[in-house]
Order: C-alpha cells, then structure tokens, then sequence
C-alpha cells in the first residue's frame, strides 16, 4: 500500500500543477501574458505541493528504524521512495510550468519558430516513445499530437466536437485496455462481459464525481452553517478507526471495569462490539506469492533410508495427481554439506502450481474441452513414433497432426486427473485461441490448493507440515533454525527431558483456538536405532584379548579401513578392507566375527561382547550451550501470526500456573 501511495502522490503533484495551470490559462483575461498566468498558477498550489509532499515523506521515517530483516528489506524501498518523491517535487514545481508555458501557451504573440518545431517535433516523440511501451498508449498520444498540429486550422466550432471525440477516443481505448490486463469477472466470462462490467463501474465512478462537483457548494455551505454538529462526524470516523486499529473490547473492557460499570461487558450489545471489532492483528513480515509450495514433513526417527525414501516416492506421487500442480521434486535428509543439518526423516518436496488461467489452443474431446498435456510415450506404435521428426518436441507439445494420427494415445487432463483416450473418441479442435482456466471448480484461490496437498500427502509413518513457500521458508530457517514460521524452541541438558517437555507443549498447543491441530509437531528426538556392542572385560582377560584389538576388528570387518593406495598411472585409488556383505549385515553374523587372542588363536564376538539395539537421538542440536529440540505449529486461517505467538505464550503460562504443564529444572521455553 505504501506503494501504491507514494506512486499516487508523485503522479498527482504533477496532475494538480497541469489542471490547475489550465484553468488558469482558460479563466485568463486575452490582454494578459501567458508566462504570467502560469506563474500565479504554478505560486497558487506550490505550497499545497511541497506540504503534500512533506507528509507523505513524514509517515516514511519510521521505516528507517526498522531492524533485521525487515530493516533490510524495506529501507531500500523507502529510500527509493523519498529520492522519487524529491524529483516529483522538482518536476511539478520547476519543469511542468515550463513545458506548460512551451505547449499550452495562448498569447498572441509572435512565438520563435524553433520553439514551435521543438513542440510539435516532441509531440511526436512522445506518441514514438509510448508505442514502445504499450501500442494503446502510443495510439492516445500520437491522436494528441495530430489534435495539437491541425488545431489552428480547424474552425472554432469544429474545435469543440473534435475535442469531445479525442476525449471519447482517449477513454474507449483506457477502459479497453485496462479491462484486457484485470479482466474483473474472470478471463473464463470473455472480453465483452468483462468490457461491460469495467465501462460500467468507470462511468458509475465518473457521474458520482460530477455529481459532487455540482452539490459540493452546496454541501460545503451548510456544513460551514453548522460547524458544531459537523464536527460530530470527524470524531465518529477517528473512534472508529480506533476501535478498528485497536480493538473495542481491548480498548474499553479495562477503563469499564475500572469505573465500576463491569456489567456492560456482559451484555449482547458489548459482545457484538467486540465481534464486530476485535482489533487489527500483526504480523512479522508478509510474504510474497512465490507461485510455489514447499512440503517439509517428518517421519518418525527410527524409520530407515529405505522406508524413507518409499515415503517420498508415494507423496509425490500422491500429490502431483492433483490436476493443479505442474511439477513436485522431493528430497530426503541432507546434502553434501556440512551447513545442511537436515536428519534421514526429514523431507523437503518443492511443489509448483499451475496459473489459474492459461492462454493456448483447447482440444475437444466428446464436447469437452480439454488441454493437450503430453503423450503416453509407451501406448505409442514404434511405427508412429519412427515417423515422428522430432520426438521430443512432438511428445510434449504435440501438434495437429500427431494428435489427429495417435488421438488414442493422447493423455489429457479431463479436471479430476490424467486419463487415456480410448479409440474412437471424436476429436475437435478450437482454432480460437482464449483464456481458459486451469483450477478446477471447488479450487478458488492457493489456499484451496495447499488443502489439496495436504489431504493427499497423509501417510503413515509422516506428520504434516506447515505451509512454506521455499524462498520465504530459506529465510525463516537462516534467521531462527526452524522449519517453520512459529515454534518453540526447548531448551535444556538431556534430550530425553526435552523430548518429553516438547510432547507436552505439543498437546497444550493443539487445545489453542487459533492454532491449527494437524500442523503442531514436536521433534522426536529419541527413537533412532543405534548398534551398541557392550564389552565384557571379564571374558575378554579370560581368553586374552585386548580392548584395543576388539575395536579394531569391529572397525575393519564391518566400517572398513583403508590400507593402501593404489597408483595407475596419473590416477590413485584407495583399498579398503572389510567382511563381504553377508558376513556382516545382521546381529548373528556380526557376533560371528573372528577376535584373535594372544595365545594365536580366535574366538566369536559374541563370547566377548554383546550386541543390542538401544533407542538414541536421530540428530543432536544445540544453542547457546544448550541442548534444544522443536516444536512447530501453524495458524488457522484469518488470524495474525503476532497474535497467535501470544495466544500461545498465555496459554503455556496458564497451564504452568495450574500445574498441568510440568517443566522440569534446567529446561526452559522460549
């Protein structure tokens, strides 16, 4: 909005000086200059100009103390925003009225004849300059620029009807065009009904405006006959905007209380107040629409690469069946850096949605439309795809022709997935090119989406997510180390402690109103299968064996050792030694591992040591000294993520203060 704001204010000073400078030189007695008419025009709104624009500048500063994150991105804007304001000023203050006195000027006078070419010559420089921008916009201004050359020479009573029709012109092809880019119905209704709407609602606009041109004298002089009750309506919008900023039982329910009146706030009239107005919520920082998702569940700790993987393979499959996504690429655990702390049970799939409109040529399959998406590479004759030129072209952007030779090879999205045509389906095809929605019916907007993905990613063995996109969510775990926008971080000395600390917060967080259940996840931190060999030192002086010999037979036979390295040629290859696969790959073979002694001879594994599974942490982090563990969560819809933080700090706070959230010492939350 502030934006918008700025770009408003730095196109109207320039917009108040031209008018203003116009009426002037309309109202302007004949025997006056020119030069000076635009002089007093240009003194009249100058101030009006400078303080407009000192305002404007004014409700920046407060973007320039803004820190972290939101410091650097915002006071660049705001920088950029205060320069473009300052060249506003120079501009309406210092060239208009020049370029005025040049183009608009009525004296007289003998005008320099360079002067005169300069003003036609930069007519048709500026209908040249907008064609380049936009073809509509040149086509306004070069109407202009003929207008301005063949105005002497058409009658004054001609003057006023060709005005009319270049105004005519200038607001058929303004409405035309701004209807062809917002297309306010939908780009399904088609140009006309859009045309239509869009006419309709600037007219609306521009009569209600004529209107109050005309009633304003009016309006203004009963309002100066009754300034006392007037000023009744000002207050009332300056409380409203109060109560609508802040909230109306925030705002009064304490000052009521105070004053002893306590009993209006439980009356039916205070409560719809306060559902009427229940303040305006905050946020950190808004993120953009990336036109993408990214999907980072968990699965549970002690689940394996293997089972990890078939995890991913089924969610992604399960989610690009959705006829809105374009395309899904999933990964598991970390990569090759140390900088990726990510564990084996964490996914990350990055999900890419289709526009809700697309602009092509439709196909017609049995009276439906349809879109042509590719080609079943397997159901396709090799005799046909032998006479394919170029195949890969031709497989995901098929032509007329292969579709009408292979239409029942055609695989085709008919809005509830991805079919195959069966033989002897009648195939159309729109010449016409047009807009045609790609969302299904129930699909309204991203959010729609996201539901979509959600439902069809739920398998066993993985939580949910919340919603990220994958730009704002990089942000958000640079700047806090979590994978979502809010969580809690649990502090403490033992991961057991803040496993259990965290499953406890997991479920007091599912009981907040404006907390969504399925998205809260606390991190399982213990659960992670660890082989643990257990040495009996008494058997191991028994038979002779050294500590030191044991952990180097466990480290060759089943990690491997390097031994040497082999030279051939320019290229060297390190040798590693270790048991073959089937001598080492379960417990019972592992205990069969050879141990020499002493006295020369061998004995098992097992008659040394013991084998066992033991339950242990997938990944350990760690902040400030301290051991920490996650829970992440995520808000319903339609309320503000400052607000839901609050929420849930009260309600922690709440629970501690009962005694049903027990936090055991050295363990903290933040």
């Amino acid at each position: 909005s502030g934006i918008a704001i700025v770009i408003g204010t730095m196109v109207d000073m320039g917009i108040i000086m031209t008018e203003n400078v116009m009426r002037h030189l309309k109202e302007a007695p004949p025997n006056k200059k020119s030069i000076l008419v635009i002089y007093d025009a240009a003194a009249e709104v100058g101030g009006a100009i400078l303080t407009a624009i000192s305002t404007t500048i004014i409700s920046l500063l407060s973007v320039f103390f803004m820190t972290g994150p939101e410091g650097k991105l915002f006071k660049p804007l705001a920088f950029t925003e205060v320069f473009s304001l300052f060249g506003s000023v120079v501009v309406a203050l210092v060239f208009i009225p020049l370029f005025c006195y040049l183009l608009f000027r009525t004296d007289k006078e003998k005008s320099l004849k360079g002067v005169e070419i300069a003003k036609y010559a930069f007519y048709y420089i500026l209908a040249i300059f907008g064609i380049s921008i936009q073809w509509i916009v040149g086509i306004i201004l070069f109407l202009f620029a003929l207008w301005k050359t063949f105005e002497k020479r058409i009658s004054e009573e001609k003057k006023e009807y060709a005005a009319y029709f270049l105004t005519a012109i200038t607001v058929m092809v303004t409405v035309y065009w701004l209807t062809s880019r917002v297309m306010p119905l939908g780009r399904n209704m088609g140009i006309f009904l859009n045309l239509l709407f869009m006419g309709g609602m600037i007219g609306m606009i521009i009569t209600g405006l004529r209107l109050f041109i005309i009633i304003y004298p009016r309006i203004l002089a009963f309002l100066l006959d009754h300034k006392k009750s007037f000023m009744v309506l000002p207050f009332t919008i300056i409380l409203l905007g109060i109560f609508i900023w802040l909230g109306f039982g925030k705002l009064l329910n304490r000052p009521v209380q105070k004053l002893g009146l306590g009993f209006l706030t439980r009356t039916s009239a205070w409560k719809s107040l306060e559902k009427a107005f229940p303040g305006l919520g905050k946020e950190f920082m808004p993120d953009l629409d990336e036109g993408s998702y990214l999907w980072m569940p968990t699965t549970m700790p002690h689940a394996s690469l293997g089972e990890v993987m078939d995890i991913l393979k089924k969610q992604d499959v399960a989610i690009r069946q959705i006829p809105e996504i374009k395309m899904v690429v999933g990964k598991l655990g970390r990569v090759e850096s140390p900088l990726d702390p990510a564990p084996v049970s964490m996914i990350e799939t990055i999900i890419l949605y289709k526009k809700e409109y697309r602009y092509g040529r439709g196909y017609l399959f049995d009276g439906k439309l349809s879109w042509i998406s590719s080609l079943d590479q397997k159901r396709i004759p090799k005799d046909l795809l032998k006479s394919l030129e170029d195949f890969e072209v031709t497989l995901y952007k098929p032509s007329l022709e292969v579709i009408q030779k292979g239409a029942k090879w055609i695989l085709h999205n008919n809005g509830t997935g991805y079919t195959l045509q069966k033989e002897g389906k009648e195939l159309k095809v729109y010449e016409e090119k047009k807009w045609v929605r790609q969302w299904r019916p129930h699909i309204k907007n991203k959010e729609d989406i996201w539901n979509e993905i959600t439902k069809a990613a739920e398998i066993t063995g993985s939580t949910t997510a919340p919603k990220l996109q994958p730009i704002a969510a990089r942000i958000v775990m640079l700047q806090t180390g979590m994978r979502a926008p809010m969580g809690i971080k649990v502090k403490g000395k033992d991961l057991k402690e803040i496993e259990a600390v965290g499953l406890q917060i997991e479920r007091f967080l599912k009981e907040v109103p404006s907390v969504e259940p399925a998205a809260v996840n606390a991190d399982r931190i213990i659960g992670k299968p660890y082989l643990e060999f257990v040495l009996n030192r008494e058997k191991m002086a028994r038979y002779g064996v050294n500590i030191r010999d044991v952990q180097d037979i466990i480290e060759i036979a089943i990690g491997g050792k390097r031994i040497t390295t082999t030279v051939e040629g320019r290229e060297r290859y390190p040798v590693r030694v270790r048991y073959k696969r089937e001598l080492r790959d379960t417990i019972k073979a592992m205990e069969r591992i050879l141990v020499p002694t002493r006295r020369g001879t061998q004995v098992p594994l097992s008659m040394v040591a013991k084998l066992r599974y033991v339950r242990g942490p997938q990944v350990i982090k760690s902040e400030d000294t301290f051991l920490v563990g996650y829970v992440l969560f995520d808000k319903k819809p339609g309320y503000a993520e400052v607000d839901v933080v609050e929420a849930c700090q009260k309600y922690l706070k709440k629970k501690l203060k009962t005694g049903e959230f027990k936090l055991p010492k050295g363990t903290t939350y933040e």
